[in-house]
């Protein structure tokens, strides 16, 4: 943890404007208050880029920030313009003539997709694995700005293993309890995106727990005979990669 406050604040203290992507399905967990106080300090002003914006159903920022912030889909290269539009501001407010950019964010919040997408070519590698990004560089986005991308920002505790799954912030074959964190998962789409998770089931789930739908989507799986018991620890590993490559969707 020390290792990576040292670094992102580096990156806070070399740029003019922090961008801090964040996952646009949960903005708030995905935020680093003492981070963002740290850039206010240093009179950093932050701009929050609320990324994966299709896999929303709404188009409209519903969510009220003390920070100017956007909503955007850099796979779908939505939104660009809002975010140039937000940045030419900022500059023009503090005077800059040629300001550094920063980048922070959680690990697959797609920060390496939102640089692809301002540079308009593959400038930072991408991949569904959590953490791909690795190193920094320092890439031009437009005649006199720079952009710099970083390491991904994972200040979440080891006891909050849940945060890792709703971010896509870890693998999730290294989670120690996938059955858990599964389980969790279903029940947060039961809550507040059924009809994805009845897309994604196949089969009647309205009168069934989390912990059944589990099972039940094992033996669909498997098609396990009678008296076979399910391998629910795999099935749970299934579904967290299912929903970190985005086949089943949490539409909020």
């Amino acid at each position: 943890m020390p290792g990576f406050y040292k670094r992102v604040k580096k990156i806070i203290d070399d740029s003019d404007i922090i961008l801090e992507v964040l996952d646009a399905r949960f903005p708030e967990l995905c935020r680093n208050k003492a981070l963002e106080q740290y850039a206010a300090k240093k009179g950093k002003p932050i701009i929050l880029v609320l990324n994966k914006a299709d896999l929303l159903s709404s188009k409209k920022l519903r969510l009220k920030f003390e920070y100017p912030a956007v909503l955007l889909s850099a796979k779908k290269r939505h939104g660009l313009k809002k975010l140039r539009a937000l940045l030419g501001i900022t500059k023009s407010k503090l005077k800059l003539k040629n300001p550094k950019i920063g980048v922070i964010g959680y690990p697959n919040t797609g920060k390496s997709s939102l640089i692809n997408a301002l540079a308009g070519r593959k400038a930072a590698r991408t991949s569904i694995k959590a953490g791909f990004t690795r190193g920094e560089q320092w890439i031009r986005i437009a005649k006199d700005m720079l952009l710099i991308d970083a390491p991904g920002v994972m200040p979440i505790r080891k006891e909050d293993e849940f945060l890792y799954v709703l971010t896509c912030s870890k693998n999730p074959y290294e989670l120690e309890d996938p059955e858990l964190n599964a389980i969790k998962l279903i029940q947060l789409f039961k809550e507040k995106s059924p009809e994805a998770l009845q897309a994604y089931c196949k089969f009647p789930i309205k009168s069934l727990s989390p912990e059944q739908i589990l099972e039940q989507l094992e033996i669909k799986r498997k098609k396990l005979l009678k008296g076979e018991k399910p391998d629910l620890e795999t099935m749970a590993k299934i579904l967290l990669h299912d929903y970190f490559s985005a086949k089943l969707n949490l539409k909020i």
